[in-house]
């Protein structure tokens, strides 16, 4: 069996990790510089509470008819 495929691809997730790392140096210091803001860092795209306000909208445009 061939052990190349195996040991390219641990090189390569190692290549990957460092690539990450890097770009998480470069927003730490983009945020020092004030240059990003710190909702940059978080990992989801909007606030729970959003979700609520979209569902109490919903909610409140009438009752909708199943046919």
């Amino acid at each position: 069996m061939i052990r190349w495929p195996a040991k390219f691809l641990i090189v390569a997730g190692f290549l990957l990790m460092i690539l990450q790392g890097l770009s998480e140096l470069i927003k730490r210091f983009a945020y020092l510089k004030g240059e990003l803001p710190f909702s940059a860092f978080r990992k989801h795209a909007h606030e729970p509470s959003e979700d609520m306000v979209a569902i109490i909208q919903a909610n409140q445009s009438g009752p909708t008819t199943k046919q």
